[in-house]
């Protein structure tokens, strides 16, 4: 016998009394399996196609730094033109946000908030960032 065959028999043996059966669905194997398959991610992104943030007349009075006040900013627009920006954790946030700053004080685009300052950033942290 090698040590293949008997550390199969012995995870055969083990595996149906293990907690996992408990959590998850197990099925026993019916017979070796030489193969060990992986599932690797691979992220990449158009950056000609990114999303676009689309504002209305009063936020382009606050967000003035904006490129050629096109109607739909992207993220990078945001960036280049140095607001500050968090990603929000809490969807509350954006009713203390209009509440604080106006509704056209501040920009979003799903989980991400910009600022017209660091001040309006830093309240927001405040108000908002969990301190361990």
């Amino acid at each position: 016998m090698t040590a293949t065959s008997i550390l199969i028999s012995t995870i055969r043996n083990v595996i149906p009394n293990a907690i996992a059966n408990s959590i998850i669905g197990v099925q026993p194997m019916t017979g070796p399996i030489g193969q060990i398959f992986t599932l690797k991610s691979h992220y990449s992104m158009n950056y000609t196609s990114l999303p676009r943030i689309k504002m209305n007349k009063e936020q382009y009075k606050v967000f003035l730094r904006l490129n050629d006040r096109k109607k739909c900013q992207t993220e990078n627009d945001f960036t280049k033109a140095n607001y500050p920006g968090i990603y929000m954790r809490y969807i509350e946030s954006v009713d203390w946000c209009t509440e604080q700053f106006g509704a056209n004080g501040y920009a979003r685009y799903y989980n991400k908030i910009w600022f017209e300052n660091e001040n309006d950033l830093m309240a927001y942290k405040l108000r908002w960032t969990d301190i361990d």
